[in-house]
């Protein structure tokens, strides 16, 4: 298998030569019809398909943000749209080149998506994490006010460029130390991430991530009673911004980590309740 910081370093390759190709395949998509005595018209379909088909095999090895849907949706736009626009550049439209380009690109795209599932070994250092999901003040797990969860806003956190998943919006958390507790290490993690004190509260779930590892996630408030928004301090080198956001607004954001995802459905459909 291949190892998972080479991949990583072949992922960000494949990102240039990706949009490198991009500009390529728009330039020649838009240019005069190339003369035929030299390419045969029976050969244009095959032509769009590998064509795409590379397309497709670059996104799916350099995709690491959004889900496959999203990027097979703006293949196939491209691909339509590209052969809609043809006639407006001196070339002709076929409904059978469409049915080319999506036809490539997906086999492409779905090709390199299973080689990265079967192929790429998880990280070397991937172990058990904790996080927690902490609402935004004034709130106080022991309150007896109702929870609108379709209103209340929690805290998330935009992963950086030197981590897992870079760019995605996730809950602040962070890997199990050695003989240290699920709990004690949600609440070192909130610290280290965001500089906020916090007192953990039941946990809620355990989620299975892409490394096979375990991530126990909690329920949280501030260590101290706080009625505006605690001063957040985040460490650069793992995160590069927050946000305050409603459980349901994260369902509809594709930057939103699948794993976590999976929780909020199940928080929103009454799935899993919030202990008070």
């Amino acid at each position: 298998m291949i190892p998972y910081r080479l991949y990583e370093q072949l992922r960000k390759l494949a990102i240039v030569v990706a949009w490198l190709y991009f500009f390529f395949m728009a330039y020649m998509l838009f240019q005069p019809q190339p003369p035929t005595e030299f390419i045969p018209d029976e050969s244009f379909s095959i032509i769009h398909f590998l064509a795409f088909f590379a397309l497709g095999t670059l996104v799916g090895a350099a995709k690491a943000r959004w889900s496959w849907l999203i990027w097979f949706s703006l293949m196939f736009a491209w691909g339509a749209g590209s052969e809609i626009l043809q006639p407006y550049f001196g070339r002709y439209y076929e409904f059978q080149d469409i049915v080319q380009d999506i036809l490539g690109s997906a086999v492409g795209f779905g090709a390199a998506s299973l080689a990265k599932r079967y192929l790429i070994a998880p990280p070397e250092n991937a172990r058990d994490g904790a996080a927690a999901i902490l609402f935004r003040p004034p709130f106080s797990l022991k309150s007896d006010e109702p929870l609108d969860l379709a209103r209340r806003q929690i805290l998330v956190v935009r992963r950086s460029e030197n981590v897992a998943c870079p760019g995605a919006l996730c809950f602040p958390g962070g890997g199990i130390e050695k003989d240290e507790r699920p709990e004690d290490a949600a609440k070192r993690e909130f610290q280290e991430e965001v500089g906020i004190a916090i007192r953990v509260g039941a946990k809620i779930a355990e989620i299975k991530t892409p490394a096979n590892a375990v991530l126990h996630l909690f329920v949280a408030e501030p260590e101290e009673p706080l009625e505006r928004d605690p001063e957040i301090i985040f460490d650069p080198s793992e995160v590069v911004g927050y946000e305050w956001r409603t459980l349901t607004e994260l369902l509809d954001d594709p930057d939103f980590l699948p794993n976590n995802l999976e929780v909020v459905r199940k928080i929103v459909a009454g799935e899993i309740s919030i202990p008070r």
